[in-house]
């Protein structure tokens, strides 16, 4: 589909032996389903890279031009296709391939998606797999679109969907949450004009309905699109800048590794 997909790998070492295989986490940036911001990729990478990870950011297909059709599945396949490659080469990239997460920024849609309908059938024929190969362990979502529903960012259902009102409900994550996904951890800002909170709010309720582990983070002020919080992404925020050390705390927590 001409989605691009970068690694950046940890040496093995001889000093260093028990960190030789180490968690991976791919990172989605975001963009209303248009273009992936880099703001939301080598930034968060390094975050990640720093805690010992490796990190692979995903440049999946994108809408740039309104006379192209909707993306409908592409993004999804181009996802669940990432994760599977990673397992698939995980002695390679020195991988736990137990041990994977996936991270979007506002493209916590396509995150999520990849959690939640990592079996549906257009993801699993175009894959040609029939198992769990493309199912990540941990979901990490900043800001994230959910809804195509009241409270959407209607560029991103837009450009995903068009007008088809079936897989606008597909695509309204919070109706597709079921017993058995892999642990959330959810972070967005109470002010964020662009995508409403009540899309982190109506994912949680969902999650935890059906009691899926999450952990679930709301910062007071600030917008969208915020990243990390620094002046690198030109969006310094010393308080919210603490979803980095919360998040990478948690996964450390939820993969039992502790650098």
């Amino acid at each position: 589909s001409g989605a691009q997909l970068i690694g950046y790998l940890r040496d093995r070492t001889v000093e260093m032996p028990a960190f030789n295989t180490r968690p991976a986490i791919l990172i989605l940036p975001g963009g209303g389903y248009a273009w992936c911001s880099r703001r939301e990729a080598d930034p968060v990478a390094m975050q990640f890279l720093q805690a010992g990870y490796n990190v692979f950011t995903l440049y999946y297909t994108c809408r740039s031009d309104e006379t192209v059709p909707a993306l409908r599945w592409q993004p999804l396949i181009d996802a669940a296709g990432a994760i599977l490659h990673i397992r698939r080469n995980a002695e390679q990239f020195g991988t736990d391939p137990a041990k994977i997460a996936i991270c979007g920024f506002s493209a916590g849609h396509l995150a999520a998606s990849t959690a939640i309908l990592w079996d549906a059938e257009p993801v699993q024929t175009a894959l040609g797999i029939h198992g769990t190969e493309a199912r990540p362990d941990a979901v990490v979502l900043g800001y994230p679109v959910i809804t195509a529903g009241e409270y959407r960012h209607d560029g991103s259902i837009v450009n995903l969907c068009g007008d088809d009102a079936d897989l606008r409900a597909t695509m309204s994550l919070e109706n597709q949450v079921r017993d058995g996904l892999p642990p959330f951890f959810v972070w967005h800002t109470v002010e964020d004009p662009s995508v409403p909170v009540q899309n982190s709010l109506m994912l949680a309720g969902a999650l935890t309905a059906h009691k899926v582990p999450l952990e679930l983070h709301l910062f007071a002020h600030d917008g969208h699109g915020t990243s990390t919080c620094t002046r690198e992404v030109n969006t310094p925020n010393a308080h919210n800048r603490a979803w980095v050390d919360l998040c990478t705390d948690w996964l450390a927590d939820l993969f039992n590794y502790h650098l």
